[in-house]
C-alpha cells in the first residue's frame, strides 16, 4: 500500500468523523492535525529523580482519541540544543505514558520536553508540544554555598530597563472613525511578563477622552467614544515617576466594526459600518479548523446583529470572520464559547482526609457526563506536596487550559489555568482581544500532506539488485526480531522497491533484527541488497528567554524544593551508611575500577560492588566451546556460581546466596525481567567491560518491586548481578549474533516503568525503617473508569507530613475533559 493511498484513506476516515466530507470548503486541513497534551508530574527537578509524564493524543477538530497515532516521540533537550535522551512511546486509544530518569551527570539548567508524531510533521511546528522544566544537579549538604550558586544566575544577565511595552488591539482589527470602538490592550515589562498598568487616552488638545486599567497580568479593554480620523490620539500611563506616552493605532475614516458579547445561552455578533449603510455581509464562525456557521445578511442603517446559540458550537476558541462579497476577511475576532456544563464532571472524594505517615489514602472517583451518568473515561492521578508544588500546580497548564485554550493559540499564555478558575480575577476575553486572529493556529493550511500516521512501529526499507546475476523481479523477504518477544514478519516485495512492514509491540529501546530474502539460496541472496530506512528525526529548536529564566530561578520556592530534596537525600544516605558502613557519596577507590557514569549511577543507587570481574579476563576464557557470557564465567567459580539446567541453559548465582536469597540482574543499569533471563547467557563476551556483584544492596526492595511487580514481605536477602557492556545500551545491544547475517538495528518502544509505591497496609512492611521520601507521592497515569461504575483508588502515603494536593485529569473517547483537585493532610505522628 503506497503512502499516498494510506494518507487519502486516513483523510477519508477523518471526514466521516468530522461529518463534513460533503463540503471540503467547510474545513481547513489543520483540522486533521493531532493535539498532544503532555502532563508532567513537576516543573522543578533535581538529579537522581524521575520525570513522569502522560500523553493524550486527539484529533484537533473533535478532540476524539479514536483516530490518533500509535507512536509518540518524546525528547529531552538541553539549553545547548542537544537531545540528551529520547523515548518512543506506545500509544493506545490516544493514551500513552513514559519517564526520564535524571542521572547524576545532568547539568543544572533549563531543559525542554518535546513531543511529536510522524503525522504532525505535516503541520510545521504548530502542533509539536514543548514543555520547559528546570533541573538542578545534586549537591553535598556540607557545601553551603553550592546550592546558592546553582540557583542564582550572575548579575550581568539581568537587564536594567524600566521600559513598559504597551500595545493596543482594536476589536475586529481596525479602529474605525465616528463609531464607538472596543479596544484591548496589553502591558508588559522588558522581559515579556505582564505588567499591571493604568492610564488615560488623550486627544491633541490634552483632553482625557477615556481611561483604562489592566488586570494584574497587564491585560484589559476599554471603550473608546467616536473619534475623528484626522486627529492623533495617545495613551498616557499614570502614577509613574517617569511619564510613558504611546500612540493609538491608525484610525480609518471608513470600515466595518465587529463586536462580540455574550448573553446567557447566546453569542451576539454586532456588525457596523460608518458609511455603507445597506452593504451585503457574510459572517463565518469556525472552531479548530471546521466551519460551524456561515450566513449572509444586509446591513440595516449601517448595522446588523447575529444572535448565535452557544449550543451550535463545541466549547473552545471560536474564530469569527466578517467576509466581503468576494469572501475576503474584512474584520476578525477570537471569542471563547463557554460550555462548562458539557465538560466531564469529576465526582471524587477522599474517605479520610486526615491521616498519619504511611497510612492509606482511599479515593472514590466517578467520571460523569452532563446528564450525571458515570461514563467511561481515562484519568490520571497525581499527588504532590502542596507547600512545595501547590503554587506551580495552580498556575501551570492543565488538561482544560491546553485543550480549550493554549493548544489553539500560538505563543505562551501567562497563568493559563487561572482563566478556568471560578474565583479568578482574569477575563478570558481580555486575553483573546490581545491575541489577534493571526495567532490562531488554524488560520493557515499545510500545502501538502506527505507524512503518514503511524498506528504502530513500522519497518521501512529498500531492496535493490546488486549485480546482473540478480534475475528475480520480486522476492519473499523475512524479518526476525530477537528477545522473549521475538517475532517473524514475512512478505513479498518487488525488486527494486520500497517496502513497509507493520510490526507488533516491540519494546526495549534499541533492538536488533535479521532481514533476509526467503526461499532462495544463500548464494543468490548475496545478489540483493536490503537496507532499512529510518524516520527523519526533528532537529531541536530550543530557545529560552534568559531574562525570564533569571527571575524564575531566583524564586525562593524553587530554592526550597531543591533544598528539601537535598535534605531527604542526606537522610537516605545516612540510613544506608548506618546499615552497611559505606558512605555512597564518598569516592571509593577500587583497583583497576573506572568510575563510568553508568557505574556511578548503580554505585550511588545500590552500593559498592563486592565482586568485580574485568571484561578482558572474561574474554580470555573464550574458546571453541563458548556459547556466551555465562559459559565463559564457569572458570570464575570462586566469585560466581554458574548453574546449568536440564535444557542446557546457563544461570548465574552469587556465592553469597542461600535459601530464599534472590539474585537480580542489571545490564548497563537497566533491570532485566525474568522473561529475558535466558538471553543473558547469549551476551557476547567481547561486548562485556565488567561483571559485578553487589551483595545486600541498597534499595533491594524497590528493585525487586520494579522487576516482579510486587513488594517482598518479611526477611529479605538479595544480591545484584550488574553487567556493563561497551555499547552501554542494555541486554539487547550486547547479544551474540551470527555476524554473517544481515543484522540491523531499530528503535523499539520504551519499556513502561511503574511508579513504585510501598504497600504499608501490611504491618510488617509499615515497620520497615528504610526512609520513604518521594518528591511525587503518587502517580497513576492510566486510571480507567468503566461506564456506570465508580473507580476505587488506593495508595500508601510516604514519610512526608503536611498538606497534600491530589490532581485528577480525565478524558473520554469522544473528547470530553475534566479536571479536579482534592486535598488531605498528614500528621507527624498518630494522635
Amino acid at each position: 500500500m503506497s503512502i499516498n493511498f494510506r494518507i487519502s484513506l486516513l483523510i477519508l476516515l477523518f471526514f466521516n468523523e468530522l461529518s463534513f466530507a460533503q463540503n471540503k470548503k467547510d474545513f481547513n486541513k489543520t483540522a486533521l492535525a493531532e493535539k498532544i497534551y503532555l502532563q508532567l508530574d513537576h516543573k522543578i527537578y533535581t538529579t537522581n529523580k524521575t520525570v513522569w509524564f502522560k500523553a493524550i493524543l486527539v484529533n484537533t477538530a473533535t478532540h476524539s482519541t479514536k483516530f490518533s497515532s500509535g507512536v509518540l516521540y518524546v525528547d529531552l533537550i538541553n539549553s545547548d540544543n542537544e537531545i540528551v535522551e529520547s523515548k518512543i512511546i506506545k500509544v493506545a486509544n490516544g493514551i500513552g505514558n513514559g519517564y526520564f530518569d535524571l542521572e547524576r551527570g545532568y547539568k543544572s539548567g533549563t531543559y525542554q520536553v518535546r513531543a511529536y508524531t510522524e503525522w504532525n510533521k505535516n503541520f510545521d511546528n504548530n502542533f509539536i508540544t514543548k514543555k520547559t522544566i528546570s533541573i538542578f544537579a545534586e549537591t553535598k549538604i556540607r557545601e553551603k554555598n553550592r546550592l546558592k550558586n546553582d540557583i542564582e544566575v550572575t548579575k550581568n544577565r539581568q537587564t536594567k530597563n524600566d521600559s513598559i511595552i504597551l500595545k493596543f488591539f482594536p476589536e475586529g482589527g481596525k479602529l474605525i472613525a465616528n463609531l464607538e470602538n472596543k479596544i484591548g490592550f496589553k502591558s508588559t515589562s522588558i522581559n515579556g511578563k505582564g505588567f499591571a498598568a493604568q492610564g488615560e487616552i488623550i486627544d491633541e488638545k490634552g483632553n482625557i477622552i477615556a481611561k483604562f486599567k489592566s488586570n494584574r497580568l497587564g491585560l484589559g479593554s476599554f471603550v473608546l467614544p467616536p473619534i475623528s480620523s484626522s486627529e492623533v490620539y495617545q495613551a498616557k500611563l499614570q502614577n509613574y515617576e517617569k511619564t510613558f506616552v504611546y500612540p493609538l493605532p491608525k484610525t480609518y475614516s471608513q470600515g466595518y466594526l465587529l463586536s462580540m458579547t455574550s448573553r446567557k445561552d447566546f453569542i451576539v455578533a454586532t456588525i457596523k459600518h460608518n458609511t455603507e449603510l445597506n452593504a451585503e455581509i457574510k459572517l463565518s464562525v469556525a472552531l479548530r479548523g471546521k466551519i460551524y456557521f456561515e450566513e449572509k445578511a444586509n446591513l440595516i442603517d449601517g448595522r446588523y446583529i447575529f444572535t448565535l446559540p452557544k449550543i451550535l458550537f463545541p466549547e473552545g476558541v471560536l474564530e469569527i470572520k466578517l467576509l466581503s462579497q468576494s469572501s475576503k476577511p474584512i474584520a476578525e475576532r477570537l471569542y471563547f464559547n463557554n460550555r462548562k456544563s458539557y465538560r466531564l464532571s469529576l465526582d471524587a472524594k477522599i474517605a479520610i482526609n486526615k491521616i498519619s505517615k504511611r497510612e492509606n489514602i482511599d479515593i472514590v472517583l466517578k467520571t460523569k457526563n452532563h446528564r450525571d451518568s458515570i461514563v467511561q473515561a481515562n484519568s490520571s492521578v497525581l499527588v504532590l506536596d502542596k507547600n512545595l508544588y501547590g503554587k506551580f500546580e495552580a498556575s501551570k497548564e492543565n488538561i482544560l487550559t491546553y485543550f480549550l485554550l493554549s493548544s489553539d493559540i500560538k505563543g505562551e499564555i501567562e497563568e493559563a489555568s487561572a482563566y478556568f478558575n471560578e474565583n479568578s480575577d482574569l477575563n478570558i476575553d481580555d486575553l483573546l482581544l490581545t491575541q489577534g486572529w493571526r495567532n490562531y493556529k488554524y488560520s493557515e493550511s499545510p500545502k501538502k500532506i506527505q507524512y503518514t500516521m503511524e498506528s504502530g512501529l513500522q519497518l521501512r526499507g529498500v531492496i535493490n539488485k546488486k549485480s546482473v546475476k540478480a534475475k528475480r523481479n520480486n522476492l519473499d523477504i523475512v524479518l526476525m526480531t530477537f528477545g522473549d518477544d521475538s517475532s517473524v514478519y514475512a512478505g513479498n516485495v518487488d525488486v527494486p522497491s520500497n517496502f513497509n512492514f507493520q510490526i507488533g509491540d516491540l519494546y526495549g529501546g534499541e533492538r536488533k533484527l535479521i532481514i533476509k530474502p526467503y526461499g532462495i539460496t544463500e548464494k543468490e541472496s548475496k545478489d540483493y541488497k536490503i537496507s532499512l530506512t529510518k524516520n527523519e528525526k526533528l532537529k531541536p529548536n530550543f530557545i529560552f528567554n534568559e531574562v525570564k529564566n533569571f527571575e524564575e530561578e531566583k524564586d525562593s520556592l524553587i530554592k526550597e524544593i531543591v533544598a528539601v530534596n537535598e535534605i531527604k537525600k542526606s537522610i537516605e544516605n545516612k540510613y544506608f551508611t548506618d546499615i552497611k558502613g559505606v558512605n555512597q557519596l564518598d569516592e571509593v577507590i577500587v583497583d583497576a575500577y573506572k568510575m563510568t557514569p553508568k557505574r556511578k549511577e548503580v554505585f550511588d543507587k545500590y552500593g559498592k560492588p563486592d565482586v568485580i570481574i574485568d571484561g578482558k579476563e572474561i574474554n580470555e576464557k573464550t574458546n571453541k566451546y563458548s556459547t556466551g557470557l555465562y559459559s565463559n564465567l564457569i572458570g570464575f567459580h570462586d566469585k560466581v556460581f554458574i548453574r546449568r539446567d536440564a535444557l542446557r541453559n546457563y544461570y548465574a548465582e552469587t556465592t553469597n546466596g542461600g535459601k530464599g536469597h534472590v539474585n537480580m540482574v542489571l545490564v548497563d543499569g537497566v533491570a532485566v525481567t525474568p522473561d529475558n533471563y535466558l538471553l543473558i547467557q547469549r551476551i557476547d563476551p567481547k561486548e562485556v567491560t565488567s561483571f559485578e556483584i553487589i551483595d545486600n544492596p541498597f534499595r533491594a526492595r524497590q528493585l525487586y518491586a520494579t522487576i516482579y511487580g510486587t513488594y517482598p514481605y518479611g526477611e529479605f536477602q538479595a544480591s545484584i548481578i550488574s553487567i556493563y557492556t561497551k555499547a552501554g545500551k542494555g541486554l539487547f545491544g550486547a547479544l551474540d549474533i551470527d555476524k554473517t547475517l544481515n543484522v540491523q538495528t531499530i528503535e523499539a518502544f520504551t519499556i513502561e516503568k511503574e511508579f513504585y509505591v510501598p504497600d504499608y497496609t501490611n504491618a510488617t512492611a509499615r515497620s520497615f525503617f528504610e526512609p520513604d521520601f518521594r518528591s511525587t507521592i503518587y502517580w497513576n497515569p492510566n486510571v480507567v473508569n468503566k461506564s456506570g461504575e465508580p473507580k476505587n483508588i488506593s495508595f500508601s502515603h510516604s514519610d512526608d507530613s503536611g498538606d497534600f494536593i491530589v490532581v485528577i485529569e480525565a478524558i473520554t473517547e469522544d473528547g470530553k475533559i475534566g479536571y479536579k483537585t482534592l486535598e488531605y493532610s498528614v500528621a507527624e505522628t498518630k494522635d
